[in-house]
């Protein structure tokens, strides 16, 4: 939708209710020549996401005029949700939060939490985890896939190589 000014483009339009069930437009909030999308109201003021300069920002409409609270100028706005703390926004792939004036944005910083267990190194007996077995005409060597890996091993040294080494084993068993 950037850039786009076609009959489709998005309109936000504040009405009320007559007493015929119709409706009566009170206002439009962006001008025609702009997409805005996503309306959302925090007691009596509108946030809303418009391309007015070009690019999704945020904007909010209360006493019956409009600011704008954001200024990305290449990445716009794609989402966001209001309650009476303030905004969060998804903005460039990132989650940003906002006060309700639009003076403090803040870029958060979110981390996952790994398992060091399954990161650890770690030696595992593929012997209790073996699915198949093919001995060499000789007997000499044999064949094992265990844990999702394909083991050739030296009958008489007991040595054995991962032949496979790949990244998709079955690594929880």
């Amino acid at each position: 939708f950037r850039y786009y000014r076609g009959g489709k483009r998005g309109e936000i339009h504040i009405v009320k209710p007559t007493a015929d069930n119709q409706w009566q437009p009170i206002s439009k909030i962006a001008p025609s020549n702009a997409n805005a999308y996503s309306p959302q109201w925090l007691n009596d003021t509108l946030y809303y996401i418009s391309d007015e300069d070009g690019i999704a920002n945020l904007y909010h409409h209360g006493q019956n005029k409009a600011r704008q609270l954001t200024h990305f100028k290449r990445y716009g706005v794609r989402d966001f949700a209001v309650d009476k703390d303030g905004l969060v926004l998804l903005q460039d792939g990132f989650i940003h939060t906002l006060s309700l004036d639009g003076k403090q944005l803040s870029k958060l910083t979110v981390g996952v939490p790994s398992s060091d267990r399954l990161r650890k190194t770690r030696r595992i007996n593929a012997a209790q985890n073996t699915s198949e077995l093919s001995l060499s005409n000789d007997g000499s060597q044999y064949i094992a896939v265990a844990r999702g890996d394909v083991f050739l091993a030296d009958g008489k040294s007991g040595r054995s190589e991962n032949l496979t080494q790949s990244a998709a084993s079955a690594e929880s068993n």
